[in-house]
């Protein structure tokens, strides 16, 4: 049916395992710089075990929780019956390091890749039955086919929306675009197997997270800053300046506002809203020991 090779079944110990030998369909947008949630330099770095592995959160979490009825609307709108319902981990015969676990194999040319995602989020989807989904999503899509062998030429993309609303996108195989992710994918697994980390992503929002994550211990040493590095300090500290300036004018309209409600309940703006005053309780609350990094210019020691 196949030209890959079976490896794990999905949450095994050998599974996990498995996922470090290689660049796996929901890691390849990472590896060519086009995921929202991380970059190449946080792959390379989670791949090497340089920072521990990511563990999920509430949105993968309810997206495992609801995987099985987004599988049994996509039976129920379609109208197929899937050859497998729960495939593994399949590694290319061909390239060793590109792996790929389908969430369900539907025919022998036919795969599907189930998806939820909230309201929030619609305005990337495209039409229903179109390959107009997000940029992440069509890398993942391509690199299954691609790990799978030739033979299989689509993907349906089952997505539940805000919990209700199930609608099916199909993207067919796109051989350039596989060339571009598996020499992307390439690229990265040298770097992570000879250990030359890519630059980070200085544009991306993840990066300082990431940063912070990759030095949280502190060793003693004072290193030199080059002239460079030195001025993004610099900048770092004018914007401080700036923002502090900004909010500091911005209390100050806000309390003109303020003294012209005094004691009443709100005042109307006259463009359809009222500026209104609200007394919040707040509990109490006992928090717990913690730890976090201080990090700041000082004036340098003798």
């Amino acid at each position: 049916m196949t030209q890959a090779e079976i490896v794990a079944m999905p949450h095994t110990p050998e599974w996990y395992l498995a996922r470090n030998t290689g660049i796996g369909a929901s890691e390849i947008a990472a590896a060519a710089g086009l995921s929202p949630y991380q970059t190449p330099l946080e792959l390379y770095l989670r791949k090497r075990g340089e920072i521990p592995p990511f563990e999920g959160n509430d949105a993968t979490r309810m997206g495992t929780l609801l995987e099985p009825v987004v599988k049994s609307e996509f039976k129920r709108l379609t109208g197929l019956i899937p050859i497998d319902e729960n495939p593994g981990m399949y590694r290319s015969r061909d390239r060793q390091w590109m792996t790929a676990t389908p969430d369900m194999i539907v025919t022998n040319t036919e795969l599907a890749e189930v998806k939820t995602a909230s309201w929030r989020m619609k305005l990337n989807w495209g039409n229903e039955d179109s390959d107009a989904i997000p940029d992440q999503y069509l890398c993942q899509t391509q690199w299954q086919m691609a790990v799978m062998g030739p033979e299989f030429v689509s993907v349906y993309v089952p997505v539940l929306f805000d919990g209700f609303q199930t609608k099916i996108y199909r993207v067919e195989r796109n051989e350039r675009m596989i060339g571009y992710l598996i020499d992307a994918g390439l690229e990265l697994w040298e770097r992570i197997q000879n250990g030359d980390p890519p630059e980070p992503n200085w544009e991306h929002e993840s990066t300082p997270r990431l940063v912070r994550e990759m030095h949280s211990d502190i060793n003693g040493q004072v290193v030199e800053l080059g002239d460079i590095t030195a001025d993004s300090w610099f900048t770092y500290e004018q914007l401080g300046k700036q923002v502090k300036e900004l909010e500091a004018r911005r209390e100050r309209y806000k309390s003109e506002v303020l003294y012209a409600i005094g004691d009443s309940y709100a005042g109307d703006l006259g463009d359809g809203r009222i500026v209104r005053r609200k007394l919040i309780e707040k509990a109490g609350h006992v928090v717990g020991p913690s730890s976090y990094i201080d990090f700041r210019a000082v004036k340098k020691p003798n």
